[in-house]
Order: structure tokens, then C-alpha cells, then sequence
């Protein structure tokens, strides 16, 4: 999944919302959200991920990531689901 297609599916749900939802203030609200994800960032309080140690093994490979929401484990790279 590239980076444009999140961008351009960010843009078409804003202009979604700001169609459906003409008496609210879209714009306030998407930045109370991100100062709220700023905030939590910040403290690292994302109780819903699982924090994913990478540790060296003898043959100098990192130990694999478990990824919850395919349930499948990978040695180099993230699950991009």
C-alpha cells in the first residue's frame, strides 16, 4: 500500500464528511483528533498495539514480528494489512 493512496483516501473521506455532515465543523474535529493522537504518541499510550521486541539471535537474525490482525509472523518486514 503506498503513501498517495492513504493520502488520497484521507481526502476523499474528509470531502465525504464535510458533504454528509454540512453543519459540522469537520475541520475542528479532525484536529482535536490529532492533537489527541499527538498526545498519546508522545506518552506511548497505544494500549491496542503490542510492542514487538527484536532480538538477536545466534545467526545474528532478528527474532519475528507477530503480527495480531493476520495472525501470521514475519522475519524482515511488517504485515501491511
Amino acid at each position: 500500500m503506498s503513501f498517495s493512496y492513504i493520502k488520497n483516501l484521507h481526502g476523499y473521506l474528509l470531502s465525504f464528511m464535510k458533504k454528509t455532515r454540512p453543519l459540522e465543523d469537520v475541520d475542528s474535529h479532525q484536529r482535536d483528533i490529532a492533537a489527541d493522537f499527538d498526545k498519546k504518541w508522545e506518552a506511548r499510550d497505544f494500549t491496542e498495539w503490542v510492542h514487538a521486541e527484536h532480538t538477536a539471535q545466534p545467526n545474528g537474525e532478528t527474532s519475528s514480528i507477530w503480527c495480531g490482525a493476520c495472525k501470521g509472523s514475519y522475519l524482515r518486514s511488517l504485515c501491511y494489512l
